[in-house]
């Protein structure tokens, strides 16, 4: 998993989730990146044996130093943990830094102004310097507003199940499977990657690395542009043969205003 930047991963199951983790830590470690695992509920056996489980040698990882474990204690005080990832992101012995967190298990141990300065820290770097963060969030609760903040604090890239959205400035790469059980995150993830957009631009939804694409989640498209549409903003959306013909349809069904498949 070579995602990098500041992620939104939604999981389903919690095999799901450590399946992810193990994958994003694979990657960090054959990039030679420090691998910090935020545990406040686990202990380390625990996570040890999920993550060997999933066929990351997170034994061999921590005996090496190659991957730290991030306590309650580390993260109970103000700023604590955005101390502990200047140090790292700083030091040039790593190529980068790879942090696995579960923002709902972190804020139990903290105010939500210091969670949201968190979230912020956690974007920051990611944009500055040279930190990658999996924000973990359960699908299964995170719904409604809870979803809404959740996409607030992670404006660049979500991750569900086989979809993947990322925002790199006026372009949206949407990649994976967009099907109809993604419409909802789909939709919501590309209103809020548009809104602080300027219109003077196109925003362009680059749909060519995408395996599947239902008539549910081209509504989506639609939909998730409408706003900055509205704005006055224009949309070019390129697909390939075999989506061009499902995002055909509903274009001619709705006819939406300044949106052109390229």
């Amino acid at each position: 998993m070579h995602r990098t930047g500041h992620v939104l991963f939604l999981h389903h199951t919690e095999r799901e989730r450590i399946r992810v983790v193990a994958d994003w830590f694979r990657a960090g470690a054959s990039d030679e990146a420090k691998l910090l695992y935020v545990d406040v509920d686990y202990g380390q056996d625990v996570v040890v044996r999920g993550l060997e489980a999933e066929g990351f040698t997170a034994a061999r990882a921590l005996e090496s130093g190659r991957l730290e474990l991030i306590t309650s204690d580390d993260v109970s005080g103000a700023g604590s943990l955005d101390a502990i990832l200047e140090r790292f992101v700083r030091n040039d012995d790593f190529s980068g830094v790879r942090l696995s967190v579960r923002p709902a298990a972190v804020a139990r141990h903290m105010d939500l102004p210091h969670h949201e300065a968190l979230e912020d820290s956690f974007r920051r770097l990611a944009l500055e310097r040279r930190l990658s963060t999996l924000c973990q969030y359960d699908a299964r609760t995170t719904l409604g507003a809870d979803l809404g903040d959740a996409l607030r604090r992670h404006p660049d890239w979500v991750f569900e199940a086989d979809l993947s959205v990322r925002r790199l400035g006026h372009v949206v790469k949407v990649g994976g499977s967009a099907d109809s059980f993604d419409g909802e995150v789909l939709e919501r993830s590309l209103r809020r990657m548009a809104a602080d957009l300027a219109t003077d631009r196109p925003l362009v939804l680059d749909m060519r690395q995408g395996t599947a694409l239902t008539l549910g989640a081209a509504h989506a498209l639609i939909s998730g542009t409408q706003a900055f549409r509205d704005r006055g903003g224009s949309v070019l959306c390129g697909v390939d043969t075999d989506t061009s013909e499902v995002l055909q349809t509903v274009v001619a069904v709705r006819a939406p205003r300044h949106f052109e498949i390229v």
